[in-house]
């Protein structure tokens, strides 16, 4: 797998490389050559320092690694969730204001490993979103997850009762509420 990295290859090195086409971009400083990897492994290698040890992707990042975003860069803000218990510090070199965790035992236990970096499962990421995200780039997400077959609207629905917790719950549940009526209207 070519990763490159900004640190190897220098900052002028690495944009006209992303400009030729030659590479696509994972994060501000990381890049891909495009057939030399299945996407979803590169970006959750390109996800790893945002992920400390007994925590796992969510919300937009989850999604993103699995291909379900419009965005091409890591998104601004990383979700992690954490088993209860667990109250991680930011990682080593990753603002503050573009982590956060939540404690949701069940969505932790349901995470897989792609690349060694744990990601929860496709319904549980598109709930994180829908709690707490930019309802726009939530509801696009889900949308584009039924369409892809990546979820069902019963996983989406079990993903749902599993969250019941706070405000964010209500808002979560507006949201699916609207994407499952436009799902069953199309």
């Amino acid at each position: 797998m070519v990763l490159v990295d900004r640190r190897e290859v220098g900052v002028a090195a690495l944009t006209r490389m992303r400009r030729d086409g030659v590479l696509t971009t994972l994060t501000d400083d990381v890049a891909i050559a495009p057939d030399a990897a299945p996407l979803h492994l590169a970006r959750a290698i390109a996800l790893r320092p945002w992920i400390p040890r007994r925590a796992a992707a969510s919300g937009l990042a989850a999604l993103w690694v699995y291909g379900l975003t419009r965005e091409t860069l890591v998104p601004a803000l990383v979700e992690v969730v954490v088993p209860r218990g667990a109250h991680p510090d930011p990682p080593t070199g990753v603002p503050a204001c573009g982590w956060a965790f939540t404690t949701h035992q069940a969505a932790y236990a349901h995470a897989r490993s792609i690349a060694g970096v744990r990601i929860v499962a496709p319904a549980d990421a598109v709930i994180s979103a829908l709690r707490t995200a930019d309802l726009a780039d939530a509801m696009t997400a889900t949308y584009g997850a039924l369409a892809r077959g990546v979820v069902t609207p019963q996983e989406l629905c079990e993903a749902v009762s599993r969250h019941r917790t706070g405000q964010e719950y209500k808002r979560a549940l507006a949201a699916w509420t609207a994407v499952q009526e436009a799902w069953e209207g199309r």
